[in-house]
């Protein structure tokens, strides 16, 4: 609830500029959706939003831009698709199994229509999951911190 009415106490005097530090921050999922969508809702009314956040679900959900502090100084940012590009790999997994077993294929993205062993393996009977492994705001933020 408190979280709520700080929100609300937020918006009360429309301001150009929000300020919003963490959210989501002890929320359960239910809440934390509303919030976000009450801050989607503002985003797109053309308020601009600033927040911080550890919760990176939240923050790539509704941040076009995002940054990286390290000790006061932005050590990274772009849009969360951009990072997500520069720090995954242009790779797509495929995951077989069957009776606990697993198997994992890696197929490099770049001409992967022609790849035959990539499309064979689409009409296995035992295909569990096909991802690409784009880098996820973690885990830019874990590369990000590694480097410092």
């Amino acid at each position: 609830m408190k979280t709520r009415l700080s929100l609300v106490r937020a918006l009360l005097h429309n301001p150009e500029i929000l300020f919003l530090d963490e959210p989501t921050g002890g929320l359960d999922p239910q809440l934390s959706d509303d919030v976000l969508q009450c801050i989607q809702d503002e985003q797109k009314s053309g308020r601009t939003i600033l927040l911080t956040s550890h919760d990176m679900g939240a923050v790539s959900k509704i941040c076009h831009r995002v940054g990286f502090l390290h000790h006061g100084h932005i050590q990274q940012e772009g849009r969360p698709r951009e990072l997500a590009q520069k720090y995954g790999s242009a790779q797509v997994e495929l995951r077989l199994g069957q009776g606990g077993d697993e198997i994992i294929h890696h197929f490099p993205l770049q001409n992967l229509r022609h790849n035959s062993d990539f499309l064979s393996l689409l009409d296995h009977p035992h295909l569990q999951s096909i991802h690409s492994q784009e880098a996820s705001l973690e885990d830019i933020f874990c590369q990000v911190m590694e480097v410092l």
